[in-house]
């Protein structure tokens, strides 16, 4: 046989070789479970690089590892009067009304009666400007926070998905 036919001969063996290791699933995304993200889906998150071309290399993507930053915290005078979430898409900052009923009770130990209901409608009134006045600032914080939350929890899944891609290569080495 000719070199050139020889060499294209053996190219066809090999294509087909290759042809019985690969999994056509793996082809089509829309069947696939797991782990799938379009452009759309990390566009505009904070940290995110793609694209880049370094000397020697070709990144497609790059996640950096953000930590999650907790809101402001309450001020000295409401703290623990006020119910805060770390979850920027968590409920809004409330009041809690155990906490303000217990340190009433406090302050008006041994007071006269015709002090309870004036301290008690001056107390609700300062909390809820405090809380009112909190909630601007931690919608504030969870406006930006939420971006930065995504980011993390795409770093979370690729880092899963590489624990994930290095099992099992780790059995098909065993196994092989």
């Amino acid at each position: 046989m000719s070199e050139p036919r020889n060499l294209l001969h053996r190219l066809l063996d090999y294509i087909g070789e290759q042809a019985k290791d690969i999994d056509p699933r793996g082809f089509r995304l829309g069947a696939v479970k797991g782990f799938i993200r379009g452009p759309a889906d990390i566009a505009g998150l904070p940290g995110i690089e793609s694209d880049l071309r370094v000397a020697g290399d070709h990144i497609w993507l790059r996640v950096p590892r953000l930590i999650a930053s907790k809101p402001r915290g309450v001020s000295e005078n409401f703290k623990g009067l006020i119910r805060v979430s770390d979850d920027p898409n968590g409920p809004l900052p409330v009041a809690d009304e155990a906490v303000f009923l217990h340190r009433l009770h406090e302050v008006i130990a041994g007071k006269p009666e015709a002090e309870l209901s004036d301290l008690e409608t001056r107390g609700r009134a300062a909390l809820a400007k405090a809380v009112e006045a909190y909630t601007v600032l931690w919608q504030s914080w969870a406006e930006g926070e939420r971006p930065r939350r995504k980011t993390i929890s795409l770093y979370g899944d690729l880092f899963s998905l590489k624990q994930q891609l290095e099992a099992e290569e780790t059995v098909k080495l065993a196994q092989g």
